[in-house]
C-alpha cells in the first residue's frame, strides 16, 4: 500500500504588511488581531473594508467575520480576534474555524497576518500555519462520486516573527500521515497491509 502525498503548501515569508498589490495576488487574506486595535486596521490594503467589519459589532474573542476586496482577483478578507492569553487548544479551534471557512472557495494562495501587538503572535502564527497544512490534506475518500480537493498552493506570511517552521512542517505532516491511517477502513489497513507499510 502506498503512503499519502504528504507535499506541504510552499511557505513564503514577507517581512512587510501587504499592501494593495500584494493583497491583489492573494486569493486569501486572513488577519488576527486584537478588538481594540483600530490602529492596525488602517495599515492595511482597503483599510475602509477592514475598518467596516470591524463596526459591524463589537468584536468578540475568538470571533470572525469576513468580506470581499475589490480587487480584481476579488480576495476574500478574513479578520479572526485573538483572546489575549488563549490556551493552545483555543488558538487551534479557532485557526481550524478560520481554515474551514475559506474551505468552500478553496483558495489556492492564502495570506497569514499576525497583529505584533498580541503578546503570544508566534504561538498564533503557529496555530495558523498547523491548520492552514491539515486542514487542506486529503483523506482517503471511498464513495463512488468523488468530490475535488482543496489543494493549497502557496502560503504567504506576513510580518511574522521568528519561527522554527521546519517542526511546524514536520508535526503536520506526521499528523496528517496519523488522520490518513485513521481514516482507512479495517479492508484496507490490517496488520498485514500496516506492517508493509514503507519505515515499518
Amino acid at each position: 500500500m502506498a503512503l499519502p502525498d504528504c507535499t506541504l503548501a510552499v511557505l513564503r515569508r514577507r517581512r512587510v504588511l501587504p499592501d494593495a498589490r500584494r493583497a491583489a495576488a492573494l486569493d486569501a487574506l486572513v488577519v488576527l488581531t486584537l478588538g481594540d486595535d483600530a490602529a492596525y486596521l488602517r495599515r492595511l490594503p482597503e483599510p475602509g473594508r477592514w475598518q467596516g467589519l470591524q463596526r459591524r459589532d463589537k468584536p468578540t474573542p475568538l470571533s470572525m467575520r469576513s468580506t470581499t476586496l475589490a480587487n480584481e482577483r476579488q480576495t476574500t478578507a478574513l479578520l479572526a480576534y485573538a483572546k489575549t492569553g488563549a490556551s493552545s487548544f483555543e488558538r487551534l479551534s479557532l485557526a481550524g474555524k478560520v481554515l474551514r471557512e475559506l474551505a468552500a472557495r478553496k483558495p489556492g494562495v492564502v495570506g497569514l497576518l499576525v497583529n505584533g501587538a498580541i503578546g503570544d503572535a508566534a504561538l498564533w502564527y503557529e496555530a495558523l500555519l498547523t491548520a492552514a497544512w491539515t486542514e487542506t490534506f486529503t483523506l482517503p475518500l471511498y464513495r463512488s462520486r468523488r468530490s475535488h480537493p482543496w489543494r493549497l498552493n502557496t502560503i504567504e506570511l506576513y510580518a511574522a516573527p521568528a519561527l522554527d517552521t521546519d517542526r511546524i512542517q514536520a508535526s503536520a505532516r506526521a499528523g496528517n500521515l496519523v488522520r490518513w491511517l485513521t481514516a482507512l477502513p479495517p479492508n484496507k489497513l490490517d496488520v498485514g497491509a500496516y506492517r508493509a507499510l514503507p519505515g515499518q
